[in-house]
């Protein structure tokens, strides 16, 4: 199963997010290796739900980032969030509940959202936190 790089390009310039999405990809190829070891069911649900609550984690953190900010697609971001822990709940559900999973499509899928979602969503946020670090102050 192949691992997700991590690349400089994927950073927001936001520290702690760039930090958060590290783990997260991180936390993505742990679980890969987990299935080429063939550690499927256990390990895999295992992972799984540490990764669920890390990403809920990591969101709250993104979150309050652009409340700090007055980031203006907020809302839309954390419907993007929700969502998304939406349909790691339903794949848990079917882990636990014994069902057979494409780990081909489970790996594509978390791979795909995460770097998408940090180039396409997470780097507005990171213009937008550099715009307001910036400012020079009003006299």
């Amino acid at each position: 199963m192949s691992e997700l790089a991590w690349k400089p390009f994927y950073c927001i310039n936001v520290p702690e997010i760039d930090e958060q999405h590290q783990k997260l990809v991180e936390m993505i190829n742990q679980l890969a290796r987990s299935i080429d070891k063939g550690i499927v069911n256990d390990e895999m649900g295992k992972v799984l739900i540490q990764l669920v609550d890390y990403t809920q984690y990591h969101f709250k953190t993104e979150e309050k980032v652009m409340e700090q900010i007055g980031y203006a697609g907020l809302g839309e971001q954390k419907n993007l969030h929700r969502e998304f822990i939406r349909q790691l709940a339903v794949i848990i559900k079917k882990v636990r509940d014994g069902q057979n999973l494409n780990v081909f499509d489970l790996m594509g899928f978390l791979q795909n959202w995460l770097i998408n979602h940090i180039v396409n969503k997470d780097m507005n946020i990171g213009k937008a936190y550099q715009a307001k670090k910036v400012q020079p102050a009003i006299k």
